[in-house]
């Protein structure tokens, strides 16, 4: 038998040759508990994180286990020269058999769980690995055992030998000292404490010493700890912030003193009397700026109506009007602070503010929100048998007009010898009564309902797409009684087409009506179409409404006098057909009706909503024009890159005043994600507007409403 020597211990406990310890994070959703993790030191430290659910792991094989001891003890023979040759120089020593046989040998493996909510773990042994005990490790626990190797071969036991639980433990802080902190009633370590002190428990004492003539602060100008400031930052601090400083922390004065500095250059202030305060005002003009008087109530002004000495107050129209009236001359001009050329001192906010120095303009608008605010015995005198009016065809002041110019400019012809002319005006329905039964004509002046606007479209066709058609004008008919006719007469006034929603038609308009004469409405205009012009309402007449536009078709004309609906420029601007809008109802046209009427000009169609071109580029709507003029509504703009602007809303003519108005305008179209203009409503009679058209995912907008209806009777005695 041949002698093979003396071997080290750490041929016969190879574990020794192990390094000391080693940790490795495993963060996957379960699997395979590597054997690279789990061997390879005399501690094995594995620490799982990241999960919140339970987890399921299965030990590496036996093979695999045995192999990674294997190359660990390997490479540290290797690394201390075992196997570089022998200290009498023979030759480098072989690996000894007994390396890889590993009888009974064991180290240590912790597995601690990080995980969080219910992430436990469970561990179970591949072939030939066994576990004996706890093979659970709870959240917030660890779990050691002892790893034992029987042989080459195996087998591989883990025996659980300890548990603990690592959550925080809790406790109540009874004392704490300079150097030790008493917990009474702990549970779980208590070896890191965090101590959170109670309100108002700490003393100045406690606090760190500052310099001297300093203040704890913070002037960083945001959240940050605090640290002591001098005075000078103090002050800069101070003066950062309006009115810091209370009344009553300033040293008191004298009764009836005001602090200042009267002595005519830099000095310190000093309580000075009244008598000084004027003094020293009175040098300076315009010194005191209108925003530093406190604030007063709408439409009041400043002043004293006690009838003695005494504080000023807000004082009502009715209140300066009395005060006035009772007193000339009482306000030298030159006391007033100046203010800017042609503007009034007045309050025009809608609330208690500052009084300033407004416009004529503004003056106007703040008198024109309160009724009868100017009595008639302050307007200037007309002379005998004048109305105030104005017949220059164009806007101007009013002026006193005669009877005949009265006649001309309402379009009167006046039968007979006429000494007076009653005119009632209807806009909703009620019943006309003779003021006096001694008439000897009746004119009657009826004006349907203008058709309401169609609705654009959202489509998402590239090709191009028009927006919604205006509706039709609605009839004028004008009707001349004897006196044979008898009082009191129904009157009914036709109500306004009804708004197309989007992609929806407008509604038609009502019909106005007076004994035997009746004006119809106009009809309302088509939504907008894809690849196609759509069709306006046509004007209403005499004896039927206008018909609705439908798609491409404008609609019939009423008859006994009317036109028929034209159509709208695809995908642009509308165009004139007979004096009213494309793509809306055209006005009422001229001709005998009956014996005792005939038909006027109707209502303007409402334009042309915006389209949407071939190559997707948004477009303003059409312009409603008005009857008698060129007058024009404006379209809304196209949406570039935003939402349509609306049209505008049709207004009255110069003349005659009851004539129908003005169509109103075309939205413009909008692209993807915004809202096509909505048609402008139309006025008197006329119709609405069409909604502009929206691109894919935008919004369409609606049409606008026709004009309601009117129905005039002058009375001639």
């Amino acid at each position: 038998m041949t002698f093979l020597g003396a071997f080290t211990d750490s041929i016969y406990n190879q574990t020794s040759l192990l390094t000391q310890a080693q940790n490795t994070s495993i963060t996957s959703n379960g699997g395979t508990l590597p054997a690279a993790a789990i061997a390879g030191a005399r501690w094995c430290i594995v620490q799982f994180s990241g999960q919140t659910t339970a987890q399921s792991f299965t030990t590496d094989t036996l093979g695999n286990i045995i192999s990674r001891l294997q190359n660990c003890v390997y490479q540290q023979l290797a690394a201390q020269g075992y196997f570089a040759g022998g200290s009498d120089g023979g030759l480098p020593r072989q690996p000894s058999p007994g390396i890889s046989q590993f009888i009974n040998i064991s180290y240590e493996l912790r597995l601690i769980n990080n995980n969080t909510s219910a992430g436990a773990i469970t561990l179970t042994g591949a072939t030939g690995v066994t576990i004996n005990g706890t093979s659970t490790i709870a959240v917030g626990s660890y779990q050691d055992y002892a790893v034992t190797v029987g042989g080459r071969a195996g087998p591989i036991t883990l025996t659980a030998v300890g548990t603990a639980n690592f959550s925080a433990g809790t406790g109540t802080i009874s004392n704490i000292t300079s150097s030790t902190i008493t917990v009474t009633n702990p549970t779980g370590p208590t070896t890191d404490i965090e101590y959170t002190p109670a309100a108002n428990s700490i003393s100045n004492s406690q606090l760190a010493q500052a310099p001297a003539a300093t203040i704890k602060g913070n002037n960083s100008g945001s959240t940050a700890n605090e640290q002591d400031l001098t005075i000078a930052q103090v002050e800069t601090l101070l003066n950062a912030i309006a009115n810091w400083v209370p009344l009553t922390s300033l040293s008191q004065i004298a009764a009836n003193t005001i602090i200042g500095n009267n002595t005519g250059s830099t000095a310190n202030q000093t309580a000075l009397t009244i008598a000084q305060v004027e003094t020293m005002l009175n040098t300076v003009a315009n010194w005191l700026p209108l925003a530093n008087i406190a604030q007063i109530t709408n439409n009041t002004m400043l002043g004293n109506v006690s009838g003695s000495t005494g504080n000023v107050t807000s004082l009502t129209v009715a209140q300066i009007e009395t005060l006035l009236n009772t007193v000339a001359n009482w306000l030298p001009l030159a006391n007033i602070a100046q203010i800017g050329a042609n503007t009034i001192l007045a309050n025009n906010s809608g609330s208690t503010a500052n009084v300033a120095a407004i416009t004529i303009a503004q003056l106007e608008t703040m008198l024109n929100t309160v009724a009868n605010w100017l009595p008639l015995a302050s307007m200037a005198q007309a002379p005998a048998n004048t109305l105030l009016g104005n017949n220059t065809a164009g806007t101007a002041n009013v002026a006193d007009l005669t009877v005949s110019q009265v006649q001309t400019m309402l379009g009167l012809t006046t039968p007979g010898n006429v000494s007076a002319i009653n005119i009632q005006t209807f806009t909703a329905s009620g019943t006309w009564t003779a003021v006096a039964s001694n008439y000897k004509a009746v004119q009657v002046i009826c004006i349907g309902g203008g058709g309401g606007g169609g609705g654009g479209i959202t489509t998402a066709n590239l090709t191009s797409n028009s927006g919604g058609s205006g509706g039709g004008g609605a009839a004028q008919v004008v009707g001349l009684f004897s006196s044979a006719l008898t009082s009191p007469q129904s009157v009914t006034v036709g109500a306004a087409g009804t708004a197309g929603a989007a992609a929806g038609a407008g509604g038609v308009g009502g019909t106005s009506s007076f004994s035997t004469i009746s004006a119809y409405g106009g009809g309302g205009g088509a939504p907008g179409v894809s690849n196609a012009v759509s069709g306006g309402g046509g004007s209403g007449g005499s004896r039927a409404a206008g018909g609705s536009g439908s798609g491409s078709t404008g609609g019939s004309a009423g008859s006994g006098g009317g036109q028929a609906g034209g159509a709208g420029v695809q995908g642009n601007q509308a165009i004139a057909v007979g004096g009213a809008s494309g793509s809306g109802g055209a006005n009422g046209a001229a001709g005998v009706n009956s014996n005792y009427a005939y038909v006027g000009a109707g209502g303007s169609g409402g334009a042309t909503g915006g389209g949407v071109t071939s190559g997707g580029a948004t477009t303003a709507g059409g312009v409603g024009i008005g009857p008698y003029t060129t007058t024009s509504t404006g379209g809304g703009a196209a949406g570039s890159g935003g939402n349509g602007g609306a049209g505008g809303n049709g207004s009255t003519v110069s003349q005659p005043i009851w004539a129908p108005g003005a169509g109103g305008g075309g939205g413009g179209s909008a692209i993807s994600t915004f809202t096509g203009g909505a048609g402008g409503a139309g006025y008197q009679g006329s119709g609405g507007g069409g909604g502009g058209s929206a691109l894919t995912t935008g919004v369409a907008g609606v049409g606008g409403a026709g004009g309601g209806g009117l129905v005039v009777v002058i009375t001639y005695f």
